[in-house]
């Protein structure tokens, strides 16, 4: 247990225990973590079922990803309430709803650019969302 985030976000709780996933689900490699603007939290992990979203509370909401991720990295939420999930070794940034519903894919599955070439992707593993626009940064 100890004091967790910055002033005036602390939070003294033993953040194992969060989240109340479905019985026998364990919380594997979590590679990322983004919230949306109703507070809802999209854990993102390297095995199935890849996207978990809980409510504020650790209340799982829904699960979704199956069959599009290799090795998930990061996760982004857009502006309009989108979820960007990275995927560094399928060389992809998928788009999807928050309900899990694939509205865009970026870089082409499974075919690394070369070393900074300029040509998508080599190996992506974040996006920043301008919020003056919606440019995705990659």
């Amino acid at each position: 247990m100890g004091l967790i985030g910055s002033p005036g976000y602390t939070y003294d709780e033993n953040i194992e225990s969060w989240g109340k996933a479905a019985p026998g689900w364990i919380h594997r490699t979590i590679t990322d973590i983004a919230i949306d603007r109703q507070d809802n939290v999209y854990v993102y992990i390297r095995d199935e079922p890849w996207v978990m979203v809980f409510d504020s509370n650790g209340n799982l909401l829904r699960t979704w990803g199956d069959g599009y991720f290799k090795t998930p990295h990061g996760i982004t939420t857009g502006i309009d309430g989108s979820v960007f999930c990275i995927d560094t070794v399928d060389q992809t940034i998928r788009k999807f709803t928050p309900e899990g519903e694939l509205l865009m894919t970026l870089g082409e599955s499974g075919r690394a650019s070369g070393f900074l070439s300029g040509k998508l992707f080599h190996h992506p593993t974040d996006v920043a969302i301008d919020p003056r626009n919606g440019d995705i940064l990659v």
